[in-house]
């Protein structure tokens, strides 16, 4: 069988204010142009069970137009760039459909300062 499933992914920037940082932190290329800033930019790729199709997405409430698909270790993977200003928190939402599978959801955690707090809420099935 299949089902729908709900996979959102909140990044945060917890950056302090301008000038709190060395500047070697807080410089950037945009477009070959030199800035300073605090607003990071991030690529975020969202992984899902083998068969799993893109329903919709939205990124903080509102819809996301495309993300760009792609596969991997037979995976489908969907891609995106996004812009996290300081003190600011970023939700991606995916809707997907998605075959039954057994056993408990997977959810690879990447090395951070931070430890990644990750939350799995999976309805039994009977």
């Amino acid at each position: 069988g299949r089902r729908r499933t709900t996979v959102s992914v909140a990044l945060r920037n917890d950056a302090p204010a301008l000038g709190m940082l060395p500047q070697y932190v807080t410089i950037r290329l945009d477009d070959g142009i030199r800035t300073q800033s605090l607003v990071d930019r991030v690529g975020l790729s969202v992984y899902a069970t083998r068969g799993a199709k893109l329903v919709s997405a939205s990124l903080d409430g509102k819809p996301v137009p495309y993300l760009q698909p792609g596969q991997e270790a037979g995976l489908p993977v969907w891609q995106t760039y996004l812009d996290l200003p300081p003190q600011a928190t970023r939700t991606l939402t995916l809707t997907l459909d998605e075959p039954t599978s057994s056993g408990a959801p997977r959810v690879i955690e990447q090395p951070l300062a931070r430890p990644q707090n990750s939350t799995v809420a999976v309805p039994s099935c009977s």
